[in-house]
């Protein structure tokens, strides 16, 4: 049988009323609410901790973050402890990282993902940017968040994203790939901006999952 693809998204700091199969009416996406009425919904899940880089460490290793010593932001996940795209690298997967890394030099590929589209300071985010004649704001060629969030939907971090998700699932659609899109925008509804961002992650998954489905990708679990 081939290999199924795997798929994982993580919204960063999507609450639970963001997501009408947890009870949320704030947010009308309609392409959210059928792919988690196709899936498995937790309703007593626990992350290992709250805060990036150590819940992001956990989620690679499967260890808690005592043991990989990443209990804080900025702290790299250390060479001795494989990631998951590690272990299944020699099974003929591909694997692709796109969007916050948080687990050290975001810049260049790491730990066998194959595909690495970064967005954190210099990175391919901050060149796309810059060759559509945005001037930076920052040293170095790098952009502030504060600056990031007022630029347009067309040049917004999930847009870019989704646009380098597409291109990878059309190229690889045929191949059993792992794919990582980490979404960096904040989804708190409780700011003109935040809504702003809540309807950038709208937009960017019903695009995705349209996608899915044209592919006839089933909707699994998320």
């Amino acid at each position: 049988m081939r290999q199924p693809n795997l798929l994982v998204f993580l919204p960063d700091q999507q609450r639970t009323d963001t997501m009408a199969c947890y009870g949320g009416t704030k947010v009308h996406a309609p392409a959210l609410n059928k792919l988690a009425s196709e899936s498995v919904i937790f309703e007593r899940a626990y992350v290992t901790q709250p805060i990036c880089t150590p819940s992001r460490a956990s989620l690679f290793s499967g260890l808690w973050p005592h043991t990989t010593g990443c209990t804080r932001n900025s702290v790299p996940l250390e060479q001795r402890f494989p990631t998951f795209a590690e272990l299944v690298e020699n099974r003929d997967y591909r694997c692709a990282y796109m969007g916050k890394w948080h687990l050290g030099g975001d810049a260049s590929p790491q730990r066998s993902f194959r595909d690495w589209v970064s967005t954190e300071d210099v990175s391919n985010y901050s060149r796309f940017l810059i060759s559509h004649g945005i001037a930076p704001d920052r040293p170095n060629n790098a952009f502030s968040r504060r600056f990031i969030s007022t630029l347009s939907l067309e040049l917004s971090k999930p847009k870019f994203l989704e646009d380098h998700a597409c291109q990878f699932i059309k190229q690889h659609r045929r191949d059993p790939f792992v794919l990582f899109v980490a979404f960096v925008e904040r989804t708190h509804p409780t700011t003109d901006r935040s809504m702003r961002s809540i309807r950038l992650l709208k937009w960017t998954w019903m695009k995705l999952h349209w996608l899915l489905q044209r592919m006839r990708f089933p909707c699994g679990t998320v």
